[in-house]
């Protein structure tokens, strides 16, 4: 658990840091297995973008963050397994 009530990590998860800021992404079980990218601000796990941005079906996650936008890259279930690239701002 991230320490986020709603929030539970699936096994793949990602972390990256930026500016001291801690970003997670991963598949949250706890939202119907769909993507949840949260950031750690101010003692407290504060979501990035929609909770739903990305649904089910999807694997290989990879976090990026530059300039504080943020970049996830998974394999698409949805788009017959192609990488795809989703930016949050």
């Amino acid at each position: 658990n991230l320490g986020y009530s709603s929030a539970v990590a699936s096994d793949e998860i990602d972390l990256f840091i930026y500016e001291n800021i801690i970003y997670v992404a991963f598949w949250d079980s706890a939202n119907s297995g769909n993507l949840s990218v949260l950031k750690y601000v101010n003692s407290s796990w504060v979501p990035v973008g929609n909770r739903n941005f990305v649904t089910n079906g999807s694997s290989a996650l990879s976090l990026y963050v530059d300039n504080a936008v943020v970049y996830v890259l998974f394999k698409d279930e949805s788009s017959g397994g192609r990488g795809t690239i989703m930016k949050y701002e």
